[in-house]
């Protein structure tokens, strides 16, 4: 059956006490690069929503600890959007999204808070990962291995900050996800080996088919709006 987003879905009981009134959390779990994320998910009162959230966050800053000790084959956040942001520069990926922006068909949301005069200045784990289907083919063009690393970036550590990325664009409430992520991951799966300086020149010539594609989707996602104007007046 398909579920009516305009009010907050609730279950009947929390899971963990039995209330009623209780919201869908959801948290993600990772192993290893390249491998599909699991997700469980769980109906919760606000109360025990917190409860949790305070045994998930004492569990992960044991998890950094004992991260800061080991080699395990893990990197923080912070290290996933750095490792993200050095392929951004070092492909030449970032300069195609800037000219993609210069021409009004760019993906970020003006409206986003953290969106500045010279760009993103803070940037979320799905910000760092999301890269438009034209950019992704043309990376692929480039080297099949990294777009499938891409890839699985975009719809797995990205979609774990999905919801973070919906509160700092301003998405409305009633628009949101109506799941809600119960602990951000602290540790994702890495080293990422991206190889952004080998593809930058392949890539950089395939810019301007990038763009016009751009251009051509922007056109298709304006013309029922454009329509919808003309009828009306």
């Amino acid at each position: 059956m398909i579920q009516d987003h305009t009010e907050p879905r609730r279950a009947a009981s929390c899971a963990k006490c039995g209330s009623a009134g209780a919201r869908e959390y959801e948290q993600y779990f990772f192993s290893e690069v390249g491998v599909p994320a699991e997700t469980g998910k769980i109906w919760l009162c606000v109360k025990c929503a917190r409860a949790e959230r305070r045994l998930i966050r004492a569990a992960q800053a044991e998890q950094l600890r004992a991260h800061q000790l080991t080699d395990d084959q893990q990197v923080t956040r912070e290290e996933l959007i750095a490792a993200m942001d050095r392929f951004w520069a070092e492909s030449g990926a970032g300069e195609i999204c800037g000219r993609c922006h210069a021409q009004g068909t760019g993906c970020c949301p003006p409206m986003c808070r953290h969106l500045g005069a010279h760009g993103c200045l803070e940037k979320n784990v799905f910000c760092t990962s999301f890269i438009c289907s034209a950019l992704l083919n043309a990376i692929s063009e480039c080297d099949p291995e990294t777009g499938r690393l891409l890839k699985w970036m975009k719809w797995n550590p990205g979609s774990a900050e999905f919801r973070l990325y919906e509160m700092v664009t301003r998405v409305p409430p009633v628009d949101r996800e109506q799941t809600r992520p119960l602990a951000l991951p602290v540790l994702y799966p890495g080293p990422l080996r991206l190889s952004g300086a080998q593809i930058r020149e392949k890539l950089l010539q395939l810019a301007d088919e990038v763009l016009e594609i751009r251009r051509r989707w922007n056109q298709l996602e304006r013309r029922p709006f454009e329509e919808a104007e003309d009828n009306s007046q």
